[in-house]
């Protein structure tokens, strides 16, 4: 999201410093957000994880920030319902960054904005639809478990980008917004379409749960897999779609629907 920022920004002609923890080279200048400040800038896009913005607060506000827009996501409300330890702490960890985040950016007399993206997809570069597709491409199929009918609404990681820009640039101050993906489809719908962009034949085998339980123990042996859980079940099922409305109102935000093209499933 952050390349795109940098090109959309590029292609208006406005100057772009781009700030990391790291020495970095790329499109636009950068810089080690660490380092002495040397310019004044207001407009700020944070990319950064929300929880962890209380390490970065201090080097904004010395360069002058006016207006900050940071992403967090739509997981600060739907990891808290999978009932799953890890998934609950990332979603405390979420409400409450951005809640310290627009606490301290409103005793600074700082605008700020936080944008809640849904399913992130694109470039071959995330961890959802990639995922998906190397599993598809290693294994030539991709279990569902259960019905698969939870609602998914991803979003194309250039739309978050463009929307970062829009909110910047907008009157829009001191408010949260869900931007979620142009179309709302079930979850076994959205696999079909990644095997459709694979130029593959969907196979989707459907597993009871006991079987998939199973089945992890040989799984989490695998680097990969070594994450999934139980839990994962219960997420293909569940309704992970949110209304945009008031970011359309509010900044223009246009997201497209769910069409791939080859390069979002094309993966190193």
């Amino acid at each position: 999201m952050g390349s795109q920022v940098v090109s959309i920004l590029g292609e208006e002609k406005r100057e772009v410093i781009c700030f990391s923890r790291q020495q970095r080279s790329g499109p636009g200048q950068w810089r080690r957000l660490q380092d002495a400040p040397t310019e004044q800038i207001s407009s700020w896009i944070d990319f950064g994880h929300v929880w962890t913005f209380d390490e970065r607060r201090d080097a904004l506000k010395s360069r002058g920030a006016g207006k900050i827009v940071i992403t967090s996501s739509t997981s600060r409300f739907t990891k808290s319902q999978i009932g799953n330890d890890s998934e609950n702490e990332t979603a405390r960890k979420m409400a409450e960054g951005e809640e310290r985040f627009s606490v301290w950016c409103e005793a600074n007399g700082i605008e700020w904005v936080i944008l809640r993206p849904t399913l992130i997809y694109g470039h071959g570069k995330d961890k959802n639809i990639s995922e998906i597709a190397k599993m598809i491409v290693r294994f030539g199929l991709f279990p569902i478990l259960g019905a698969g009918k939870g609602k998914r609404q991803p979003v194309h990681a250039d739309d978050v980008a463009r929307a970062s820009v829009q909110a910047l640039d907008s009157a829009a101050r001191n408010k949260s917004y869900n931007i979620s993906g142009g179309e709302v489809l079930p979850y076994r719908e959205m696999v079909k379409r990644v095997f459709a962009a694979l130029g593959r034949t969907p196979r989707m085998p459907t597993v009871p749960l006991p079987m998939f339980r199973a089945a992890l123990m040989i799984l989490n042996r695998v680097p990969r897999f070594a994450q999934w859980s139980p839990q994962m079940a219960e997420r293909m099922n569940l309704d992970m779609a949110f209304d945009n409305s008031e970011a359309r109102r509010d900044f223009g935000y246009d997201p497209r629907p769910f069409k791939l093209e080859v390069d979002d499933v094309t993966f190193n």
